[in-house]
């Protein structure tokens, strides 16, 4: 019975001389078969814009709100977030509203060659998807690729990208800015109108009371009513005295009795005053008054300070709605390139010549290993 006999060393470099030239015709030939046929492929062109976000742009309203420390937290708000600019351009220049426009100004769908598709935005979506690459760089730029057989096309798309992406985010900043602003502005008028009818209502209050500044009034009326005590304090002594040492009808009595009487006089028109024209108080009343004017006060400072917070955030807000910056700054215009990105034709001859030397080569001493073991593979064959 005959034995498998495996090829030798000397058997492979035999087989692979012997047929060498074969092999070498076949590779050539279908490299340059297979480089031929690239040439059906049509030349592409890559095309690079290098951007850098405006951070000027992505200043707003609602960071003023959003910073721990007011206005001195926009620096901080400016250095972070790149990541989500990155993103959120991508989303705009991968909607619908964008590569639509760009379909419509290049005509792609006769230039995609797809007119007789029975889906010709469709399928002209996914080929401009695959010619177009928009990537965030770890340095904080941004990358917009285009490819087209035309270098020149190439670059007016990569331009019309950075147009559009500018347009669109202005266009959305300043519908966010319009509401922020209208917002703003409401809370704004409503603190005016709040702050007007609480000052509305001090002056009232003030003609109603005859109070200007009613701590002080307080303490001059108490001043004045000490004062007037001790008179009348000194008028009774003096009433006491003259009553014991001098005659009833003795001027010097008459006179002190009414010191005396004038001063209890006005001490109790002044406890007792109704009369706001004078600013004197009615001290049965003021516990009232005070609570009215305080509270009064209260609310005016508090609508006061609402309106030194919020009138810098209206001012803004009117500035962020009005401006209309770009978004992205061009660091790297796009530039026509001298040489096409694909097809690599070299490369493709290359790997095609060695692919099928590598093929052929395997072919020839696998034909070689059963011829030799003919015999085997017959007898084997036949038993089954």
């Amino acid at each position: 019975m005959s034995t498998y006999s495996p090829l030798s060393t000397r058997d492979f470099l035999k087989t692979i001389y012997k047929k060498s030239g074969w092999i070498l015709f076949l590779s050539l030939f279908v490299s340059a078969s297979v480089t031929g046929l690239s040439f059906l492929i049509p030349n592409q062109y890559k095309v690079t814009a290098n951007l850098l976000p405006n951070e000027m742009r992505s200043i707003s309203g609602l960071d003023l709100l959003s910073s721990g420390d007011g206005l001195s937290g926009i620096a901080s708000s400016l250095l972070s977030g790149r990541s989500e600019e990155s993103d959120q351009f991508i989303i705009f220049l991968e909607s619908y509203t964008v590569n639509k426009a760009i379909i419509d100004e290049f005509n792609l769908i006769l230039r995609y060659d797809n007119v007789d598709s029975k889906t010709p935005v469709k399928h002209t979506f996914e080929e401009l998807s695959k010619r177009t690459s928009f990537k965030p760089l770890p340095e904080g730029n941004f990358v917009i690729e285009v490819w087209d057989e035309n270098p020149d096309t190439a670059v007016y798309m990569a331009n019309a990208y950075i147009s559009h992406l500018n347009r669109l985010n202005t266009e959305v900043s300043m519908k966010e800015a319009t509401l922020y602003r209208e917002f703003i502005e409401t809370r704004y008028l409503q603190s005016e109108a709040d702050l007007l009818g609480y000052q509305t209502q001090l002056r009232d209050f003030q003609q109603k009371y005859g109070v200007l500044e009613l701590t002080a009034q307080i303490e001059a009326n108490l001043t004045l009513i000490a004062e007037l005590t001790a008179e009348k304090f000194q008028a009774e002594l003096q009433k006491q005295y003259f009553g014991e040492t001098v005659q009833e009808n003795s001027p010097l009595l008459r006179n002190a009795e009414v010191q005396a009487r004038l001063a209890d006089d006005l001490i109790n028109e002044i406890t007792t005053n109704t009369d706001t024209s004078d600013f004197l108080l009615n001290y049965t009343e003021v516990p009232q008054i005070g609570f009215e004017y305080f509270e009064l006060m209260k609310r005016i400072e508090i609508e006061t300070a609402i309106q030194q917070f919020i009138v810098p955030l209206y001012e803004q807000a009117k500035l962020e709605e009005a401006k209309s910056l770009p978004v992205v700054s061009v660091l790297d215009e796009p530039i026509a390139p001298e040489r096409k990105s694909y097809p690599k034709r070299s490369l493709i001859a290359i790997l095609s010549f060695l692919s099928a030397l590598i093929l052929l080569s395997s072919t020839f001493i696998f034909s070689s290993l059963l011829s030799k073991n003919s015999l085997y593979w017959k007898e084997v064959l036949g038993k089954e």
